[in-house]
């Protein structure tokens, strides 16, 4: 967990990085391949493949961190979908209350995002009540999915989703059609905060 610059957040906390929309613009991709340790010929994805004679995967979960050369590699798969298991007890160790914005360096709720790797993030949340959560994604709709509402429902069914309550919830909005879901669904889901991110500004 990482101290941030962001004025409106205190932490960026990165369980799960890497993402797939594939956003021309995306600053998060640079950074992910700027700070990656794996030599450029061969992948620290393909070094752990190999070694442990699995087939490559299209996510990778990871309990304890990759080091290379004796430093820990952050991005070990690149931009790939990762999740870093071993960073889930880093909010705890903050006592004091914190904003924390949540997968800064890619997108929890992305279509690619297996569910439970979503719930063990939320669950985090739960037990660290003292701190403020904030997230933000494109694929808003899998804020619904995460609840079991089927899409097609809405807005007829006020179902709501079960964020922990110092969750707050953001969207990404892009373009016309992510604006208009947002205007139409947001209200609808249970956190104390939603709000938008509009972006880019072009």
């Amino acid at each position: 967990m990482n101290k941030s610059k962001i004025e409106w957040t205190d932490y960026t906390w990165n369980p799960v990085t890497g993402c797939r929309h594939g956003c021309s613009y995306c600053y998060a991709r640079r950074i992910a391949h700027r700070f990656a340790k794996a030599p450029e010929a061969k992948t620290v994805h393909q070094i752990f493949a190999e070694e442990f004679n699995e087939p490559l995967s299209d996510v990778h979960e990871l309990n304890d961190p990759v080091y290379v050369s004796g430093a820990i590699d952050p991005y070990p798969f690149g931009f790939e979908p990762a999740f870093h298991r071993y960073r889930l007890g880093e909010p705890a160790k903050k006592t004091k209350a914190a904003r924390i914005f949540v997968s800064s360096m890619g997108d929890l709720f992305g279509d690619w995002v297996p569910t439970s790797w979503i719930q063990e993030v939320l669950d985090v949340a739960k037990k660290t009540a003292q701190h403020t959560y904030l997230f933000l994604t494109k694929n808003p709709q899998r804020y619904l999915e995460h609840s079991g509402v089927e899409l097609e429902a809405w807005p007829h069914r006020r179902e709501e989703i079960p964020f922990p309550s110092n969750c707050w919830v953001g969207v990404s909005v892009t373009d016309v059609s992510s604006f208009m879901w947002a205007k139409c669904r947001m209200d609808h889901i249970a956190a104390p905060i939603r709000f938008l991110s509009v972006e880019p500004l072009f």
